[in-house]
């Protein structure tokens, strides 16, 4: 199905929309529903590799690197648990104090590391869609040099 002609015609403001562009359509709304077309022609012939891709990156990236960038603040929070544990007021505030410091000086590393993650996965996307528009494979698996 055509979207670009079918908003062409069918659409709300399709007789205010063709006075603007010579072409019959005001040329900003065909181009968008040209890309989404091409866009929807991609997904439709490339569907296994994209969700392929998408299965290594949500959750070889998104939760594995998440869950090990997080890990290290159930540690962060032993001085307070053992300061809870001692039952005393002054084990308590300083298990808090101490908690507070490495956290502080941990969340720095996790939001350059949150940065770094963002950032890769963003340009796998990107890669991802790169090749598959211009119809190079993903992986050459077949093309790998023979040790002779």
């Amino acid at each position: 199905m055509d979207f670009a002609k079918y908003f062409r015609v069918h659409g709300r403001f399709s007789g205010k929309i063709r006075s603007f562009g010579s072409s019959g359509y005001w040329p900003a709304v065909g181009a968008l529903m040209e890309g989404i077309c091409r866009g929807l022609e991609l997904v439709r012939t490339n569907l296994g590799l994209m969700i392929v891709m998408g299965v290594i990156l949500v959750l070889a990236l998104g939760f594995i690197a998440s869950f090990a960038i997080g890990l290290p603040f159930l540690f962060i929070m032993g001085p307070l648990l053992v300061g809870a544990i001692a039952g005393s007021d002054e084990f308590l505030g300083i298990g808090f104090v101490v908690s507070m410091v490495c956290f502080c000086l941990y969340l720095s590393v996790v939001i350059l590391l949150g940065g770094v993650l963002r950032a890769y996965t963003s340009s796998a996307c990107t890669l991802t869609y790169l090749r598959l528009t211009r119809g190079q494979p993903l992986l050459n698996i077949l093309s790998v040099p023979h040790l002779s």
